[in-house]
């Protein structure tokens, strides 16, 4: 995650479905699938449903908040928010705020 210059380049942006697939991975906190009807409208019940579905309900709570029936999984994500849902699924939010 770090830009050409060796910076944090926290306004290089990635999708919301690679961030929610790497952050889930990445920190092995995938919720059992359902297999129910897709939650989100724009989000396939393909391989990647696992993903969007455990980082919207993490133990850690929503990762990655998003208003009503769209997740928006193409939609960019920057590195800054990124950044915030790792942190959050470490258990170390106490950080986030004095």
């Amino acid at each position: 995650m770090t830009a050409r210059s060796g910076g944090f380049g926290a306004k290089r942006t990635v999708t919301r479905l690679d961030v929610a697939r790497a952050v889930m991975l990445g920190s092995g906190a995938l919720v059992p699938h359902t297999y129910r009807l897709a939650f989100f409208l724009d989000v396939p019940a393909d391989d990647n449903a696992v993903f969007v579905e455990s980082v919207v309900n993490s133990p850690s709570g929503n990762l990655m908040p998003t208003a009503g029936l769209y997740f928006n999984p193409q939609d960019a994500c920057d590195r800054m928010t990124v950044a915030i849902a790792v942190v959050k699924v470490l258990g170390l939010s106490r950080w986030l705020s004095p």
